[in-house]
């Protein structure tokens, strides 16, 4: 069954997910109110989202939470998973730009991942796993034989 789901703020909503449901959850718990969980399989994208729709991020303000690894070699992060205020322009392809954090931290980074979840609780929230922009930018380049030729 075809599923599209938009989310956002006032008259600013934003389409989040198109797709398929792949399946439904239902929790009834005596804690807390019922909850029903759509699960879904995402049509792939041909197109990245435009470099003009770059999401920044600051830790403390808008970015709540935010794991990386590391490579010991270059002591560069080359994944990262965050959680923000919910923001419907986070989407697969898309790039996230995240301050507040140290040097090594503030960078782009790709975004592989996105859930949006709304809540009676917490309210709209993203969280979203990425790869750094920078090492995804030089694997593509490496390749390319004619563009690797000029970066060596």
């Amino acid at each position: 069954m075809a599923l599209e789901i938009a989310m956002g703020y006032a008259d600013v909503v934003e389409p989040v997910f198109v797709g398929e449901i792949s399946a439904v959850k239902t929790i009834f718990s005596s804690s807390c109110p019922p909850q029903i969980i759509v699960f879904g399989k995402e049509k792939p994208v041909k197109e990245l989202v435009a470099a003009s729709a770059v999401v920044s991020l600051t830790y403390g303000a808008t970015l709540h939470s935010f794991t990386s690894t590391t490579d010991e070699a270059t002591q560069s992060c080359i994944f990262c998973v965050g959680e923000c205020v919910g923001l419907p322009d986070i989407k697969n392809g898309g790039i996230v730009d995240i301050a507040g954090l140290s040097s090594q931290f503030n960078r782009r980074y790709i975004v592989e991942k996105a859930i949006h979840t709304f809540d009676g609780i917490q309210g709209f929230r993203t969280q979203f796993e990425a790869k750094s922009f920078d090492l995804t930018k030089r694997a593509y380049l490496g390749s390319h034989s004619i563009l690797r030729k000029r970066v060596n």
